[in-house]
């Protein structure tokens, strides 16, 4: 299990770009070697951004890679 926190944003660039800042939070879960759940979520800080945004997702690796390399 992982996890990890930022602190993420940037200046106002331009008239048409303003400044932003959000702080991110997540969390990872490998049930299996080949299998990586994870969700986050991030809170909006400053700028015009949505308060809140939720995202969730998986990884699974079909084929190991480095094993293959190394048999030839």
């Amino acid at each position: 299990m992982g996890y990890t926190a930022e602190l993420a944003g940037f200046s106002r660039t331009n008239a048409t770009t303003p400044a932003l800042m959000v702080v991110l939070g997540a969390v990872t879960y490998s049930p299996s070697p080949r299998l990586v759940l994870d969700c986050g979520g991030y809170f909006a800080v400053y700028g015009n951004l949505p308060r809140f945004t939720f995202t969730a997702g998986l990884t699974y690796a079909v084929a190991d890679l480095y094993h293959l390399r190394s048999r030839r």
